[in-house]
C-alpha cells in the first residue's frame, strides 16, 4: 500500500479533505494536492514530519510501501515505539495479520510454527534424502 492510500485511509478516518488536511497540519494545499498529481517520492520531510505528528502515526507505516496492512501498531507512534523495542516490523506485521485470521487459518498457522521451532531447536532428526547408506 502506497503513501496516497494510506493518506487516504487516514484522511477517510479522520474525516478530512485535502483542503482539510492542509488547513490541520500547516501544508501548503498546492504541495497536498501535489501528492496526488505528482507523487510522493520527492516529498519533503517536513512535509512527512507534520502528516506524522497529525495523524500521531510512524513514518515507516506512512513513507514504507512493505508496510501494507492498515496495522494500530504502525499507525499509532506510541504503541510503535514500545512494540519496536520487541519486535521488528515484519514480526508487528505478522501479529496483526494473524490477529485478523479465524480459527482455522491460526490452527494452521499454530501447527506450522510448532512444527518449524522444534526443528530449528534440533528435536526432528535431520534426515538424509541420498543414497549413501
Amino acid at each position: 500500500m502506497g503513501m496516497i492510500e494510506k493518506l487516504e485511509l487516514l484522511m477517510g478516518e479522520n474525516g478530512l479533505d485535502k483542503a482539510a488536511l492542509s488547513r490541520s497540519t500547516g501544508i501548503p494545499y498546492t504541495t497536498v494536492d501535489g501528492f496526488w498529481k505528482k507523487g510522493t517520492d520527492n516529498i519533503k520531510r517536513s512535509s512527512l514530519l507534520k502528516l506524522t505528528r497529525y495523524f500521531n502515526c510512524t513514518l515507516d507505516y506512512l513513507a514504507d510501501d512493505n508496510i501494507d496492512i492498515h496495522s494500530e501498531v504502525f499507525k499509532n507512534r506510541d504503541l510503535f515505539l514500545k512494540a519496536s523495542a520487541i519486535f521488528s516490523p515484519q514480526e508487528i506485521q505478522m501479529i496483526e495479520c494473524y490477529r485478523v485470521l479465524d480459527e482455522r487459518g491460526k490452527s494452521a498457522v499454530d501447527n506450522t510454527l510448532s512444527h518449524e521451532y522444534r526443528y530449528a531447536i534440533g528435536e526432528y532428526p535431520v534426515v538424509s534424502l541420498d543414497n549413501e547408506g
